[in-house]
């Protein structure tokens, strides 16, 4: 019996969203499909040591209803130490400012819809110039500090390109966090062509 087949959703039938215990490595992977039906290979280069969490997501063709499922991965680096990443409200790669806020400026609370706000600033003033991933400027991926699930959101907007020569992107995102505790959103997006990630912290009331 062949194994059921998957939808294309963001331009990929899987995604694997990994996370290291401290949430401080955080790597969005594309497996692809291997020679038996059902066998899927990916390359994966942890930063630290410790049980990483890799959560799948994907949507059966029979259903078109998306699933996820999840497996502890223990990774083992003889000597290795995570170098703990900046971290929001405000982080900087490369010359650009990205932001990361609620669009009221008021507290995150739980079982509340919330706006998100995410924005990238050039410092100097020159061009943003963010290209697409997976069919947008830029992805959201909130976990909680117990790994329990993730929230994979995208942004309202549906537009790929920015202004050419834009000094300042701004995105919304639209989120409901179920229960109160800390969270960190990481924010994927593509810079000349590399994927950069980008954590920001929130604590929900």
């Amino acid at each position: 019996m062949l194994p059921p087949a998957l939808l294309v959703t963001h331009t990929r039938r899987l995604h694997l969203l990994v996370v290291d215990p401290t949430l401080s490595d955080y790597q969005h992977l594309h497996p692809e499909p291997g020679p038996r039906p059902g066998e899927w290979r990916l390359a994966f280069t942890p930063l630290g040591a410790g049980p990483y969490r890799v959560f799948a997501d994907f949507t059966p063709a029979a259903t078109a209803r998306g699933l996820y499922a999840s497996v502890d991965l223990e990774v083992r680096l003889a000597g290795a130490e995570l170098v703990k990443v900046g971290r929001g409200p405000v982080v900087e790669r490369g010359g650009v400012r990205f932001q990361l806020q609620s669009q009221s400026g008021q507290p995150l609370r739980a079982g509340e819809p919330m706006t998100l706000k995410f924005m990238a600033e050039h410092s100097e003033g020159g061009a943003v110039a963010l290209e697409p991933v997976m069919g947008a400027l830029a992805h959201l991926v909130a976990f909680d500090v117990e790994r329990s699930g993730f929230a994979h959101l995208h942004p309202v907007e549906t537009g790929l390109a920015p202004k050419p020569g834009a000094s300042r992107i701004e995105l919304e995102f639209k989120l409901t966090i179920p229960r109160a505790g800390r969270y960190t959103i990481w924010a994927q997006v593509n810079r000349a062509g590399e994927d950069v990630f980008l954590p920001f912290d929130f604590e929900v009331r």
